[in-house]
């Protein structure tokens, strides 16, 4: 993340006053699968699930599944890497 400068703010009409903010913390949501010859990444928005992790293997991995089929996808033991619809 980047410093984003100087933030102000001031009711409508009023002039301009500038403050110091010392600590701005972010976040960002990623997601990765990572091959020798392959890769995929994506932002997403809220909290994973499952239903977010199926989302994210069926968009950025399900195209390209016929290359990927001799490969072994590792996962860890995080409860929607191991849902049901996921394993199928």
């Amino acid at each position: 993340m980047n410093d984003v400068g100087t933030i102000t703010w001031c009711k409508p009409g009023e002039p301009r006053p500038t403050y110091a903010v010392d600590n701005i913390k972010a976040h960002a949501q990623l997601w990765g699968v990572i091959d020798w010859d392959f890769k995929a990444f994506s932002r997403y928005d809220g909290y994973m699930d499952s239903a977010t992790h199926r989302h994210l293997l069926s968009t950025h991995v399900g195209p390209h599944i016929s290359k990927l089929r001799k490969h072994k996808f590792y996962r860890d033991n995080i409860s929607y890497h191991k849902a049901q619809k996921i394993l199928t």
